[in-house]
C-alpha cells in the first residue's frame, strides 16, 4: 500500500484496506464482508458488509479471537444485483467455497475471495488473559485494537476513563497468548495460506524485510489469472506497489513455514479423527512429540483462568529452553552439503 496512513494504522501493511478500498471505488465490488470489533461490546467481533472507505478503514487490523464470518451469507444471497468481496481465514474461505457448491446466488453474488494468512486463532480467553495481565476489568473497556500503529505493532486498549494502555505485539503474543490459547481445530489444520481463495495476503515476515520494516509490508499471493488482472490495475492505478519475489522465499515466512511440514497436532493423533485433508502428513519425529508434549501443558494450564499464574512460570521456562537449544545448535558442527 502507499498510503502511509493505512500502512500505519493496519496490522502488515494496509494492503488488504487499499485493495478493498480500490475495489469499491472501481466498481468492482459493492460491498465487502469484513469483520470489526462491537461498539458496544468491545471484545466481542461483528460480521458486517463495509459499503464505504470509512467502514473499511474503520475495521482494519487483526481481530484475535474466534469470528462469525457465516452469519453475513444469508444476507449476501438476498442483495440482488449487487457484487460482494469476502475476507476470511483459510478455514472461513473454505466454509464460503463450499456454500457455493449449493448455492447458486452465492456464488454469483461473491466476485472476489481474499484470505488473510493464519498460523492459529486465539480463543476468547486469550483476551480475557491479557486483560487481567494488564489489570484491568472487561467492564472498564472502551475499545480494543490487537495490531496497528507500526509494524508489528502493538495491543491498545483505550478505557471507558479515556486511559490508554498498550503493549508491544511480541510481548503479548509470545505470553501464552499466541501458542496455548488456540483453538483446539487449527492445530489440524494444514491450510495456512487460503488456497481456495483468489488473493492470500499476510505478514511478511522475511529476514530481510522484519529487521528494518516499521510500517508494514504484506506478502501477497494471487490465486488466478483474474485476481492479477485486478491486482495489476491497481498496481497501474497507482494504489499499491508491488515487487515480485522468488516463491522458493516465502516459504521463510513463519507462518508459511507451517505448510511445508503441515501440522505437528495432525500428524500423531488417531487418523480416525482427522478431518479428510487429501494430503499425505509427514511422518513424526522425536520433535514432533515433544513440541506436541509441550503445546499440550500450555493449553492445559490456559483453559483454566485458576491456573494462570503457573503459565506464566511455563511459558519462561519454555523460552529458557527453547533459546539454550537453539545456542547448542550453534556450536554443533553442521553436516557437509
Amino acid at each position: 500500500d502507499k498510503n502511509y496512513k493505512i500502512r500505519y494504522n493496519s496490522s502488515s501493511g494496509g494492503l488488504l484496506s487499499q485493495l478493498l478500498i480500490f475495489a469499491l471505488e472501481e466498481g468492482i465490488i459493492n460491498g465487502a464482508v469484513i469483520t470489526k470489533m462491537k461498539r458496544d461490546n468491545p471484545l466481542e467481533p461483528e460480521t458486517f458488509i463495509a459499503t464505504t472507505k470509512e467502514e473499511i478503514m474503520n475495521s482494519s487490523k487483526s481481530k484475535y479471537c474466534p469470528v462469525p464470518a457465516n452469519i453475513m451469507l444469508d444476507r449476501v444471497c438476498n442483495l440482488r444485483n449487487k457484487k460482494f468481496a469476502v475476507v476470511g481465514l483459510p478455514c472461513q474461505i473454505h466454509g464460503v467455497r463450499k456454500a457455493e457448491v449449493v448455492s447458486n446466488e452465492l456464488r454469483k453474488r461473491i466476485v472476489l475471495h481474499i484470505s488473510l494468512f493464519c498460523s492459529n486463532v486465539p480463543n476468547f480467553l486469550a483476551t480475557e488473559f491479557l486483560v487481567r495481565k494488564l489489570g484491568i476489568r472487561k467492564e472498564s473497556i472502551k475499545t480494543i485494537e490487537y495490531r496497528g500503529k507500526g509494524w508489528p505493532g502493538s495491543l491498545t486498549v483505550e478505557l471507558k476513563d479515556k486511559r490508554v494502555i498498550t503493549l508491544p505485539f511480541s510481548k503479548y503474543w509470545d505470553s501464552g497468548f499466541g501458542q496455548y490459547f488456540c483453538v483446539k481445530r487449527c492445530r489440524l489444520c494444514i491450510d495456512h495460506t487460503g488456497e481456495l481463495a483468489d488473493i492470500s495476503l499476510g505478514d511478511a515476515w522475511l529476514p530481510h524485510i522484519k529487521n528494518k520494516d516499521r510500517i508494514g509490508t504484506s506478502i501477497i499471493i494471487t490465486r488466478n489469472a483474474e485476481a492479477e488482472r485486478f491486482l495489476q490495475r491497481a498496481r497501474l492505478a497507482n494504489k499499491v506497489d508491488i515487487q515480485e519475489i522468488d516463491p522458493c522465499k516465502t516459504v521463510q515466512s513463519s507462518t508459511i513455514s507451517k505448510k511445508r511440514r503441515f501440522n505437528i497436532y495432525a500428524s500423531i493423533i488417531n487418523m480416525e479423527k482427522l478431518p479428510k485433508f487429501n494430503a499425505e502428513l509427514l511422518k513424526p519425529t522425536l520433535h514432533t512429540y515433544l513440541d506436541c508434549i509441550t503445546f499440550r501443558i500450555g493449553a492445559l494450564l490456559a483453559s483454566k483462568p485458576s491456573l494462570w499464574s503457573l503459565l506464566d512460570i511455563y511459558v519462561f521456562q519454555t523460552k529458557c529452553w527453547s533459546s539454550l537449544i537453539q545456542q547448542i545448535k550453534k556450536l554443533l558442527p553442521r553436516p557437509p552439503v
